[in-house]
């Protein structure tokens, strides 16, 4: 009977473990910054809602992690600071990892809301903790290595 009980306790664990797995692979991703070979951990927002909640139920970013939102296509997208606490650089990206441009630390949002726009379409919009971006070299006219993105 004990051993019944061991093989029942593995096996669900051995489940859990599993889907943990298919979580992670889903919802996670790798940038690489080609300039300075930073590799950076960020979390996907790939539907319509995550990339409309986007970082906004977080209070705070590790200054070693990101979130990567993937877009329907390329487009000038309009973000904005709705419900964040703390600051943040914004870094827009083409379908080739080119990096287009950089809001650096904006500021969580207050009346009247500001939005933020690339100069030029964007296919990706990498958000880090304020002045993560400097730090690791991430710069305009730079490019980046996405990961896995497919979910």
């Amino acid at each position: 009977m004990k051993r019944l009980a061991v093989v029942a306790s593995l096996v669900v664990l051995g489940i859990s473990l599993y889907f943990v797995w298919q979580v992670q692979k889903s919802d996670m991703s790798t940038v690489v910054v080609r300039e300075s070979g930073v590799r950076l951990p960020v979390r996907l927002a790939i539907t319509e809602e995550e990339i409309s909640t986007g970082l906004s139920e977080t209070r705070a970013l590790s200054r070693r992690e990101g979130m990567l939102f993937v877009m329907p296509e390329s487009r000038q997208w309009s973000f904005w600071m709705k419900d964040m606490t703390y600051a943040i650089d914004i870094v827009w990206i083409d379908a080739s990892g080119g990096i287009i441009a950089i809001d650096e630390s904006v500021l969580p949002d207050a009346p009247p809301h500001v939005q933020y726009q690339p100069p030029q379409p964007a296919n990706y919009v990498l958000e880090v903790a304020a002045g993560v971006s400097r730090e690791i070299g991430i710069k305009p006219g730079g490019s980046i290595e996405i990961g896995r993105v497919e979910r």
